[in-house]
């Protein structure tokens, strides 16, 4: 197999088990959604059980006030609609309706009943966001990981890499990437009010025109189905979306320059896609949706490295100059234990969180020029007594195994085996720097990871 049929098949894989997980979570709905409408068929044929003659009721009656039994009873059912909030997340606002509703002295039936399949729903999309948050964030790390193996392997040479970290992540997700300027949990709310509303409408008209109880049942289940198709094309198209994203991010942090679109060619593949098949474009134009798929609802296509060498051998370098050889039988779980979870930056960082070490980890210092900077003998000998010259500080500085960010970017600590440096950048100021000696606890189990690592 040469290495353009290689990554085509590669990429095409990982696209499908992506699909394949969002397929999973649709056909985890099935049941909520079935539950949910079971309820609100159950709570109407009650309500009219209750209250309709001849099985039938007008809205005339429907508007009826309660009695006092009838509000009893239903102020205990507002009381478990409370209860059952707590575990499902439902919104803030709708508890607050609950605990308004409850305190009411007058609730009309058909207030109880709007009120009965509202709980339905809120229950029914309380856990949805978080749910697909979740799955979202597993789409881009999963796939920046995975996408960044195999081009490794493919290319025969590994080097260390990070893997995404929550911060990065909520950058990545939080950006709205459709023309309406919404996110995914905005359409999330959009839906629920829309199917709220929908529902609503069928039961007034319902009633209105004298239906049966079956009849506005019927009528209601047609609009759960049209939500939960809605709610599976949302669930496709933003896996989809995202994990193009994830892809971009990685093909960024591995320096591959071109890209190649890989359709899924079949009866099924649509006029827009079948003809990008295939074609390769600069990274500096990938913009999911528009130039790299997905292009559409649905829709299956992904994209894949491209080599203008694609049968040379090609090799690559850490920023040492060391380079690591991927046997062909290395397996995911083998790449990543080496070269994200146990590689150098992610060591460092686990180490300094474990330790209480603050500050960003800067992955690749720039050189610096300490020849214009000034040193602060009174603070640093004078009024903290820590018996260094400026040559020692400068050493540290060379000698550095970390660096670290602080104060967004002000100070940059340098810190060593034999002791450390803190530089106010901003003012070119060598402000503090002290031995070994004085490190803490904390700063020496740091630093022992850092060695151990090292060694």
């Amino acid at each position: 197999m040469n290495n353009s049929e290689y990554w085509r098949k590669r990429f095409t894989l990982l696209e499908i088990a992506a699909h394949q997980k969002s397929d999973e979570y649709i056909k985890s709905l099935e049941k909520i959604y079935r539950d949910a409408e079971n309820s609100v068929k159950k709570d109407i044929e009650a309500w009219y059980g209750r209250f309709a003659v001849n099985n039938k009721i007008s809205l005339i009656d429907a508007k009826k006030i309660l009695t006092a039994g009838q509000l009893d009873e239903f102020k205990w059912s507002v009381q478990k609609y409370i209860e059952i909030g707590q575990q499902s997340n439902i919104s803030d606002e709708w508890k607050k309706k609950l605990e308004n509703a409850s305190a009411r002295f007058h609730i009309s039936r058909l207030e109880a009943i709007q009120m009965q399949i509202q709980q339905q729903i809120e229950v029914l999309y309380g856990n949805r966001v978080d749910e697909l948050d979740q799955l979202l964030r597993d789409m881009v790390s999963n796939g920046y990981t995975q996408g960044a193996f195999e081009i490794q392997k493919g290319l025969g040479i590994g080097w260390d890499l990070t893997a995404l970290n929550q911060d990065k992540l909520d950058l990545l997700l939080s950006k709205p990437w459709t023309t309406d300027n919404r996110t995914f949990s905005d359409r999330i709310w959009t839906n629920k009010a829309n199917l709220l509303n929908d529902i609503q409408k069928q039961l007034i008209q319902g009633l209105l025109r004298g239906d049966t109880p079956q009849k506005i049942i019927t009528a209601i289940k047609g609009k759960f189905n049209t939500d939960r198709y809605k709610i599976s094309r949302l669930v496709h198209t933003e896996t989809s979306y995202f994990n193009a994203v994830s892809k971009n991010q990685m093909y960024h942090d591995l320096d591959v320059e071109l890209i190649e679109i890989v359709e899924t060619l079949d009866s099924r593949t649509c006029s827009i896609c079948k003809p990008l098949d295939g074609k390769v474009i600069p990274l500096s134009e990938y913009e999911a949706g528009i130039t790299v798929p997905p292009f559409h609802p649905n829709c299956r296509g992904t994209t894949c490295p491209y080599y203008d060498d694609m049968e040379g051998e090609r090799a690559a370098r850490t920023e040492d100059g060391e380079v690591y050889y991927i046997p062909s039988n290395m397996t995911y779980e083998e790449w990543y234990n080496k070269f994200v979870e146990n590689s150098r930056k992610n060591v460092i960082m686990k180490a300094a969180k474990n330790n209480g070490i603050k500050g960003k980890i800067i992955d690749k210092p720039k050189k610096i020029n300490l020849s214009d900077y000034q040193f602060d003998e009174k603070h640093i000998n004078a009024e903290r007594n820590h018996n260094i010259t400026r040559e020692d500080s400068e050493n540290f500085v060379s000698n550095a195994s970390v660096v670290l960010e602080r104060w967004n970017g002000r100070f940059l600590c340098y810190i060593g085996s034999s002791g450390s440096t803190y530089i106010d950048v901003n003012n070119k100021t060598i402000r503090t720097a002290f031995n070994r000696e004085e490190y803490d606890e904390k700063m020496l189990k740091f630093i022992k990871a850092v060695e151990d690592y090292e060694n």
